[in-house]
């Protein structure tokens, strides 16, 4: 047991490195945004990058997912290279499509999300982005499933690089403000598809089976509406805050949500990143249930220290990242958001077993609900109490969803987790 821990440690710290690099750029790069940008141009940059999210995590239509599940049940090289490459063509297909049917309409959606049409070039760029960012899903993920960790933090450390550098350059020397931040963005998809390929040409034998694809979307689709209701749940708050407030109100929301995410990218993505692969290999093991419980309980610990110590220094960090005191406020949001990510990471690991038994459609049910709750509640709650009330109405979702995930779930795989101990480093909190 305390082997097979310790490679979920190695296994989830190596991928972590190359997580972080491709994460940790808005991090990096809050100062130099927060000094060239005004709190309501971060503001836009803030609703283009949840956008671009949501339409990635809509339109990838859960095919990676589906693949790495595909993958592990199949036992011969040929096999794995078949669906491996009809991944690949799907997802090239479905990009160039999503290209196709909505840059034609740059303008329009610039209406739609900015609420002025001045803004179609930027949206020019975020659909391009987002069909590219789409298509680089697919080689990462083989890399996982090939574990192969050293090549994946090479990618994302190489792609990290490229975009920083980028940033800089558009920002400071051509002035292009958020245009620059989002052509950067797609400059680096396009990075990474290139130095992936020769990876991919080893690991696909060029073969389209649309009867793999069907089962794959059959198993895949029902997770589209979990996924794109968490990242409603998750990001859409964004746009009921600029609908009831202003794009300024929006920018010091989303510094101090993006301080708080440092839980979800350096932490938890992390984890997931690594862990999942892993977690599929084990499912009929003898000892698989208390495995899973025992990397519960560790995740959850080190989730509470990161959330109390944020919530402690939020107001020296936001003061670091910024200069201007119009972005000050922030911190107000911080001890909200951060215990939310706890919750997360819990909701995350007592949903899991809905993976194992290919029940995903019960996950899309429990995040559809809590994403129309979350939502109604911003729509209510913020109009009355400012960008504050998104922070709570967060935690309150992820709550909800974890004590919804706990009782459903054992039913069909159990797990026996520690959850008096996971209930007294709550009640720490």
């Amino acid at each position: 047991m305390f082997a097979e821990l310790k490679k979920t440690l190695r296994q989830t710290a190596i991928y972590s490195l190359g997580n972080l690099t491709s994460k940790v750029i808005g991090f990096i790069l809050l100062p130099l945004y927060t000094d060239y940008l005004s709190v309501s141009e971060y503001g836009i940059f803030a609703i283009l990058e949840a956008t671009s999210q949501i339409l990635i995590g809509i339109f990838g239509f859960n095919f990676t997912t589906s693949m790495m599940r595909w993958c592990v049940s199949e036992k011969s090289a040929d096999g794995q290279k078949k669906i491996i490459s009809s991944t690949f063509f799907a997802t090239f297909i479905i990009a160039v499509i999503f290209s196709l049917i909505t840059i034609p309409f740059k303008t329009e959606l610039s209406e739609l999300i900015l609420s002025t049409p001045k803004f179609e070039n930027y949206i020019t760029i975020l659909l391009l982005s987002v069909s590219f960012g789409i298509l680089s899903n697919v080689p990462l993920e083989v890399i996982r499933f090939r574990e192969k960790p050293s090549f994946y933090v090479f990618l994302n450390i190489s792609k990290f690089v490229v975009i920083v550098l980028l940033n800089v350059y558009f920002i400071v020397y051509a002035k292009l403000g958020v245009e620059g931040i989002i052509l950067s963005q797609l400059i680096g998809f396009i990075y990474l598809i290139i130095a992936s390929f020769p990876f991919m040409l080893k690991n696909m034998n060029f073969s389209f089976s649309a009867k793999v694809i069907g089962e794959m979307f059959r198993f895949g689709f029902p997770l589209v509406f979990s996924t794109s209701a968490l990242l409603a749940l998750s990001l859409g708050d964004r746009y009921i805050i600029k609908y009831f407030m202003d794009e300024a109100s929006v920018g010091v929301y989303s510094l101090g949500n993006k301080i708080a995410s440092v839980i979800n990218v350096f932490i938890l993505q992390s984890f997931q990143v690594g862990y999942l692969p892993l977690a599929y290999k084990k499912i009929n093991d003898e000892n698989a249930p208390r495995y899973f419980s025992k990397v519960t309980t560790y995740l959850v610990f080190i989730l509470m220290i990161s959330a109390l110590s944020l919530s402690i220094f939020g107001r020296e960090i936001v003061k670091t990242f910024s200069l201007k005191t119009e972005y000050w406020d922030a911190y107000n949001v911080i001890p909200y958001i951060s215990l939310a990510f706890v919750f997360r990471g819990m909701q995350y690991v007592f949903s899991l077993p809905f993976h194992f038994v290919k029940k995903t459609s019960y996950i899309a049910y429990v995040v559809v609900a809590a994403a129309v709750l979350n939502i109604a509640f911003n729509i209510i709650y913020i109009s009355k109490y400012g960008y504050i009330a998104a922070g709570v109405v967060m935690l309150a979702s992820y709550i909800f969803m974890t004590i919804v995930y706990y009782f459903s779930a054992k039913k069909h795989f159990f797990i026996p987790f520690e959850i008096t101990k996971l209930f007294k480093m709550l009640l720490s909190e």
